[in-house]
């Protein structure tokens, strides 16, 4: 079986992480989310598109420039919900490349899911080898975490798998394509990527799990020979052939409405990813997609097959076996909204008990400082300790006019400190 063809779509002269299902020498399916669209959903002209091949056979790699016009956005794309995120691109292309893509007709039936990526890198301007694995999930993660996912369940799939982005080694990167594996050697391109849904709120340590959906290709066979104006190479149970029809299919929208419990990012992943590398001190607080509603109801995936090979031919010769594991990044996400509401509540509160406990505690003391500062009678008697010290024990000058003689005498006891009635 020949080697296998890969393709990035660059903008604005900087490589995106959006790879293209190649249909043949001429065109491509791309994801619609990785283009950028206006508010009626027309290709923006103000950013400039190139697709990048890597080499096959005798071909070298090729870059050509793709014109706004070049782009074929699905009919019924939603950019919110991201039904029927797809796109059909055409080029130029070489007249003497004659590279053809072949697309299965058919869904899985308990077939092998083979996941792909396979990088460019751009400083020693060469090829990576292919990254593929095959690691299956219990498809009840994919519906509790996704409406779209539910209404379409034959037009998704969906793996927790994930390649290290070649932007950062702390972030993630879903894989880009979808291949399946129908035995006997016969590998066929099934679906591509779409987008994730992460609990928390970016691919670089700030999310606990994340999910990576798919969109599947055969649905939209009829879209793509509409807008290439001929048949597309097919595989239907090892047999090929070429696709003809035109009807355009569309999925269901989905039937639950979507609620800001986890975070949707899809498209173009890389300048997201640049910004968390180039300030990692900054907290990354908002998704650069939308939102979309689900709950972690996650179990534990199936026996799964990881393969790093120089061709995906090799995934079905591999007895690799391994379990898959939750991800692995912390998270970051910070305080909940309930504790910091908490805190809120608690800190003025405390600072105010404070405070009347000062004040209280403050008037208690003048108070009783304000008690102490004059009493008569200790001030009397100290009067007639300094009168007796300077002028003598028995000497009446500066007492007061009572007879020293016979202190009994004095209405006043000043030794007693209080006032006798009977000697008024």
């Amino acid at each position: 079986m020949a080697e296998f063809r890969y393709a990035y779509l660059y903008k604005n002269g900087e490589q995106t992480s959006c790879m293209a299902a190649i249909i043949d020498a001429r065109s491509a399916f791309v994801a619609a989310n990785c283009i950028n669209l206006t508010n009626n959903n027309n290709v923006d002209t103000s950013t400039v598109y190139k697709i990048h091949f890597s080499p096959w056979n005798n071909e070298k790699e090729a870059t050509y420039d793709l014109a706004p016009s070049q782009f074929t956005i699905h009919p019924n794309y939603n950019p919110k919900t991201l039904e029927n995120n797809i796109a059909v691109i055409q080029f130029t292309g070489s007249s003497e490349d004659n590279y053809s893509g072949s697309v299965s007709t058919k869904d899985f039936n308990g077939k092998t899911k083979i996941y792909v990526r396979e990088d460019y890198n751009e400083t020693s301007s060469s090829w990576n080898k292919p990254n593929v694995v095959n690691r299956g999930i219990n498809e009840s993660d994919c519906m509790d975490n996704s409406p779209l996912y539910t209404a379409n369940k034959y037009w998704m799939t969906c793996t927790s798998s994930t390649n290290t982005s070649m932007i950062s080694s702390d972030c993630s990167i879903p894989y880009g394509l979808l291949y399946k594996d129908d035995g006997d050697e016969a590998i066929v391109m099934t679906g591509i990527y779409s987008h994730s849904i992460m609990f928390g709120n970016n691919m670089c340590g700030g999310s606990t799990r994340i999910l990576n959906y798919f969109t599947v290709l055969w649905p939209y066979l009829g879209f793509a020979v509409n807008t290439i104006g001929r048949g597309v190479n097919a595989v239907n149970k090892n047999s090929t052939f070429v696709y003809v029809d035109k009807d355009i299919n569309a999925m269901n929208p989905p039937a639950a409405a979507d609620t800001p419990t986890t975070t949707l990012e899809g498209g173009d992943l890389y300048p997201g990813q640049r910004l968390i590398r180039d300030n990692p001190e900054e907290t990354t607080t908002e998704s650069l997609g939308t939102t979309s509603s689900g709950n972690d109801k996650s179990t534990a995936d199936s026996t799964t097959k990881e393969y790093n090979s120089d061709s995906i031919e090799d995934v079905a010769q591999s007895d690799t076996s391994s379990k898959e594991a939750a991800s692995t990044s912390s998270d970051e996400s910070g305080l909940s909204k309930s504790t910091k509401i908490a805190i809120g509540v608690a800190v003025p509160l405390g600072v105010l008990l404070v405070l009347i406990v000062f004040i209280v505690g403050f008037h208690l003391w003048k108070v009783k400082r304000q008690d102490k500062t004059w009493d008569p009678q200790a001030e009397a008697m100290n009067l007639r300790s300094i009168a007796i010290e300077l002028h003598g024990e028995n000497e009446n000058a500066g007492l007061p006019p009572y007879s020293q003689a016979n202190r009994s005498e004095a209405p006043y006891d000043l030794y007693r400190g209080s006032l006798d009635e009977s000697k008024k």
